[in-house]
């Protein structure tokens, strides 16, 4: 089987791609920004491929950008993986709480956007989630919609924000007994 994955670097993303390698006869082709210093995207890869034990012919790194259309993949690569991509697993997205809004519409919303479009463009088999949502009015929701009903491919929406470290450092305490009794919690994602 071969997987298309964005977000192979972060924290999930990282480790799915390790566990998708230890299956036999798999590839993984990954979205890769690329660096404007050859010798640090050279570092960065081999990191990965350190941690995930393979070399560039079971991970396959893709030069795009998650703010562009087909998420910035050449037309002759996008034709190349048309009909190989067997799985495409989407989970880039910004969590830095410091980015503007305009840079998370680029990144989450766009970005999920382009990423469901360059999927179907690869006439990827599968969609195994897209992390952040895909739409914001009832007219990108419809447009989902008819992307399924033309292509048969489910498009399932998934949310990791309670992972990052202050969540969870805030859960931690909870569980010590630090904050006393918890009796209400409101949550917002902004």
């Amino acid at each position: 089987m071969n997987y298309f994955i964005t977000g192979a670097s972060g924290f999930i993303g990282k480790r799915l791609v390790k566990k998708i390698l230890a299956r036999e006869k798999t590839t993984v082709y990954f979205l890769s920004r690329g660096d404007k210093n050859p010798k640090t995207a050279e570092k960065k890869l081999a990191a990965l491929y350190a941690y995930w034990g393979c070399d560039e012919k079971r991970a396959v790194a893709v030069t795009g950008d998650l703010t562009q259309a087909n998420l910035g993949i050449s037309a002759a690569e996008i034709k190349k993986l048309s009909g190989k991509v067997t799985h495409f697993v989407h989970l880039a997205a910004i969590y830095d709480l410091k980015a503007t809004a305009e840079e998370q519409q680029a990144g989450n919303i766009d970005g999920t956007r382009n990423a469901v479009n360059a999927a179907n463009a690869m006439k990827a088999g599968k969609y195994a989630g897209v992390e952040v949502p895909a739409a914001q009015t009832v007219a990108e929701c419809w447009q989902l919609v008819d992307a399924h009903e033309q292509t048969g491919v489910p498009c399932m929406m998934l949310e990791n924000w309670s992972f990052r470290r202050d969540n969870l450092a805030v859960l931690k305490m909870i569980r010590a007994g630090l904050l006393g009794e918890v009796v209400h919690c409101h949550c917002a994602h902004s």
